[in-house]
């Protein structure tokens, strides 16, 4: 079973200016990865791009974040989504812009898609295939899925299973309990007996992975809440047992009031086994006050300084839309258009496109606040403009190949 060979005692908190982006230090190296991802390039990457182009026509796309389809079949108490779905119609991406998204990889410097959505991105049979055909291009992927479905193998979708050992980069399943009770109470998935199948899909997945000796990388997410935090530690041993590499904990700002006591249980458990419990990497911070109370919500909040989001990352909804915010997908002001009305390239380098990344001028949103989900990337990007010298110490950073060759230990 792979395993990461990893000293607890060498791991260093991530620097408090690039925000979410953790550091792990593995073999002696340090590996700097965000918000779940492994990303291919490591943030100097974005910044080079950005200096190396006085073009913001020939600016790269080298992250893309997709939504294969709007539709769910688990209902998750805390999920987002739920409150878009009285608006939005519920959409899901043919093939045919699917392949309009591969065929423009190539000439965009496309170098990670992330498959996510305000659905589960398996819903769409159409998602293996889109695996598949970028990994042909040279494409990392991130899948990111209840799990719900990562059994299937039938005409319509194809091996799943195999196909998913074979050719994505990163497979991460959002359990977020330890036991089939609470992962109900949590997820109110189709069938009472959910979890247990996707154990058994996520073992055998991790067994594949084995038997074609390739170099996926399998994490979990665990949205730390009142209901399932005194499962956290059985959480790490069970994806143990099952070939998980990674394990995210993460908190839901403003979801629950933990007192002072609850927190500080929470906190002991996570240093009890973060960043290496019995072969898991734990990928964890410990969890403040203001996260964990509700109260944080009254805060107020300000906007990052800078956003880069537009010139260098796109998202593509269910409905083909490409905006440049997630968080305003739906508003006209965001979005660059359609691609099933032109080539994800056209769009890319359209006037539209242009004149949106013109009116911004690197400046935030008014409406942007400090929780947006690229708080990060911003944070290190502008770190890097304000302090060239940093440069030096960022772009020693693993990309996503050295990664994995660390996890797979291959680097000596």
């Amino acid at each position: 079973m792979v395993r990461v060979n990893l000293e607890r005692e060498t791991i260093k908190e991530p620097r408090e200016e690039l925000g979410a982006w953790n550091v792990l230090e593995i073999g002696g190296k340090k590996v700097y990865t965000h918000s779940g991802d492994f990303y291919p390039l490591d943030i100097s990457e974005f910044h080079k791009a950005l200096k190396n182009n006085s073009n913001p026509r020939e600016f790269p796309l080298l992250y893309l974040s997709i939504y294969p389809t709007d539709i769910c079949n688990h209902k998750c108490r805390w999920c987002y989504e739920k409150d878009n779905y009285s608006y939005r119609e519920k959409e899901t991406l043919s093939k045919m812009a699917l392949d309009n998204i591969v065929d423009s990889s190539e000439s965009l410097g496309l170098k990670l898609v992330r498959i996510v959505g305000g659905g589960e991105p398996l819903i769409n049979p159409n998602t293996p295939y889109f695996i598949r055909r970028l990994s042909d291009k040279g494409v990392c992927t991130n899948l990111i899925t209840n799990g719900e479905l990562l059994d299937r193998n039938n005409s319509r979708m194809g091996n799943v299973p195999l196909i998913i050992a074979k050719y994505a980069s990163q497979l991460r399943v959002s359990l977020d309990a330890a036991c089939q009770k609470t992962f109900n109470e949590e997820h109110h998935p189709p069938t009472k007996e959910s979890f247990q199948k996707i154990l058994r899909s996520i073992e055998n997945i991790a067994n594949l992975r084995e038997s074609l000796k390739t170099d996926l990388i399998i994490s979990t997410t665990f949205l730390v809440n009142k209901n399932n935090y005194t499962e956290l530690v059985d959480f790490v041993d069970l994806c143990g047992k099952i070939g998980v590499n990674m394990v995210w904990f993460k908190s839901l700002a403003n979801y629950d009031n933990f007192s002072d006591h609850e927190i500080h249980d929470l906190n002991s458990m996570i240093d009890a086994v973060r960043w290496n419990y019995k072969g898991v990497v734990v990928n964890a911070s410990r969890f403040d006050t203001k996260t964990m109370k509700k109260q944080a919500g009254n805060q107020k909040k300000k906007p990052t300084e800078y956003c880069f989001v537009p010139q260098l990352k796109a998202y593509i909804t269910a409905n083909g839309g490409v905006a440049n915010c997630i968080s305003y997908q739906d508003n006209s002001n965001f979005v660059y258009g359609n691609i099933y009305q032109s080539s994800l390239e056209q769009i890319w380098r359209s006037d539209n496109k242009l004149k949106l990344i013109e009116q911004r001028k690197y400046k935030p949103h008014t409406n942007c606040v400090k929780c947006c989900m690229e708080k990060s990337f911003n944070n290190g990007t502008t770190l890097l403009f304000k302090n060239p010298q940093e440069h030096e110490a960022i772009k020693h950073r693993l990309g996503f190949e050295e990664l994995r060759e660390v996890i797979f230990g291959r680097v000596k």
